[in-house]
């Protein structure tokens, strides 16, 4: 046997095992999802404490977000972002469109936790940039619980 069919031969079970590895590790990197998943999808709930009564429904797709209000007046289009490592989680929503022209271009800081199947959401006015303390809200936060529709 020359030293090349040995070598040949030796490499055999490394190049077999190679797509294997390869496999796993493309599977384990796409089972991993990101923090905006849980969030995909139609929200349907009220909010807690304000003034509006009656059924919101937020819609969130990819990176955007629209959020209607009972009486279909009130409504807003955003992009968002969710800054990495924060406690608690925290949502970052920039307004594309609303009724109010002087919150458009405007950023709403929220935090935000789901629980036992509920969304529970806190942010403040457009163009307040601090976070809200927690979860029971404040004058300048409004706070929402949703169920996914």
């Amino acid at each position: 046997m020359s030293i090349k069919t040995a070598f040949a031969i030796a490499s055999l079970p490394v190049l077999a095992i190679t797509p294997i590895l390869h496999a796993q590790s493309t599977t384990q990197t796409a089972q991993a999802p990101s923090p905006a998943d849980a969030l995909q999808g139609t929200w349907e709930g009220e909010e807690i404490g304000g003034e509006s009564q009656g059924k919101w429904t937020m819609t969130i797709t990819g990176n955007t977000l629209r959020l209607d209000g009972p009486d279909k007046v009130e409504w807003y289009m955003a992009t968002f972002t969710l800054p990495a490592n924060q406690t608690p989680n925290q949502l970052q929503a920039t307004i594309t469109d609303c009724p109010q022209p002087k919150y458009v271009g405007k950023s709403s800081m929220a935090i935000y936790k789901i629980e036992d199947g509920k969304l529970t959401l806190v942010g403040n006015r457009p163009g307040v940039l601090e976070v809200p303390k927690d979860f029971d809200g404040d004058a300048a936060s409004r706070r929402f619980v949703f169920k996914k529709s």
